[in-house]
């Protein structure tokens, strides 16, 4: 409604931006509408996908990591080429351009990620893209395919490991809420990982991480 009304004043429909003098109407809770993945939900991912054989089993571990163990977005995963992973040496890294950005960006990877993608890579060989689309190699995989992988009602990971109400979102949700558990709820720390421009969306995170364990603590008390 707000688009709407804005493009109606900007092409002379309206005589004056209702937006400006109605701000009230079109204020927004900051939250997210799903809820990531708990612990329990991914380790039995994780164990799905361990036991997954063959090229799709090989390409969704490389994926999932990628997102549930370093924080990607869909979009960043799926853009990623070959050029932009290096896992040979020291400091493993992927490089991307992140949400917002007008630059790539160099971003360290965790060990487990290091070792996936290479499995991924050589038994497979993809050619450009680390996860192409399966229709034209030249392209990366589609929004689409990726969200098919996870969320099929039928042969989607999340049905094969009943769980339900999630999306590939989910992923990046458990990544942050995980490093607000690992670093005790350091916002600075969190940041650097998790990419965000502000602290306003990881506060977001933090109030939803602490709220079940604020919950415990009053119910024992009273």
């Amino acid at each position: 409604a707000k688009a709407l009304l804005k493009e109606a004043y900007r092409a002379g429909i309206l005589s004056q931006d209702l937006t400006l003098k109605h701000k009230e109407l079109f204020k927004t809770k900051r939250g997210h509408k799903k809820d990531g993945l708990t612990k329990d939900e991914m380790q039995r991912v994780w164990h799905y996908l361990d036991n997954l054989s063959g090229t799709t089993g090989r390409k969704l571990r490389a994926l999932t990591s990628l997102m549930a163990n370093e924080g990607l977005r869909q979009f960043e995963a799926r853009q990623l080429r070959l050029s932009d992973v290096e896992t040979k040496s020291d400091t493993p890294t992927v490089t991307f351009i992140s949400k917002g950005d007008d630059d790539s960006e160099v971003f360290p990877i965790t060990r487990k990620t290091a070792k996936l993608i290479p499995e991924y890579i050589d038994t497979d060989q993809p050619t450009e893209y680390l996860f192409p689309s399966a229709t034209d190699p030249s392209q990366p995989v589609s929004p689409r395919a990726t969200r098919t992988y996870y969320t099929c009602s039928k042969y989607g990971v999340f049905a094969r490991c009943d769980i339900s109400g999630k999306s590939v979102h989910g992923f990046r949700h458990y990544y942050i809420t995980t490093l607000l558990d690992i670093f005790n709820g350091d916002l600075a720390k969190v940041r650097r990982r998790s990419r965000h421009k502000s602290f306003d969306m990881l506060i977001v995170y933090d109030d939803a991480r602490t709220a079940a364990s604020d919950m415990e603590r009053l119910n024992e008390f009273f």
